[in-house]
């Protein structure tokens, strides 16, 4: 791989587990100040994200990798974990979705998400 190209994938990766942080924020605080607004079906698809638009954006050689593909599977899980906690909320179900926020699921697949970024990332240098 390319330096440059190397160094860009880094640096977006990097990007990439700020954005997870921040967006698993945005949900826990629509949960506990009950935003029901909540846009449901962009966050069950994982193609409707920052991160999921990059994603589909890089190059075949890349997306082909196996930590491309690992990052990819995690990432549709967790938008599908989170896109049922966002209808929990949605449907004012505020205390359910704070428990599943906190919970097994949702943690280990943001977990094993975050550890797959920083594997491809290690892999790219």
């Amino acid at each position: 791989m390319q330096t440059m190209t190397a160094i860009t994938l880094r640096g977006e990766l990097d990007d990439a587990l700020f954005a997870h942080i921040d967006w698993k924020y945005g949900l826990r605080e629509a949960a506990v100040y009950r935003d029901t607004g909540l846009p449901v079906e962009e966050i069950e698809s994982c193609d409707c994200c920052k991160f999921g638009h990059w994603m589909q954006s890089l190059p075949g050689f890349l997306r082909v990798t196996p930590e491309a593909r690992e990052v990819d599977r995690l990432h549709r899980e967790f938008h599908a974990c989170a896109g049922k906690i966002a209808r929990r909320i949605s449907n004012c179900e505020f205390d359910a979705a704070i428990s599943d926020l906190s919970g097994r699921q949702y943690n280990a697949l943001s977990a094993k998400l975050t550890k797959a970024v920083a594997r491809w990332k290690l892999a790219v240098s």
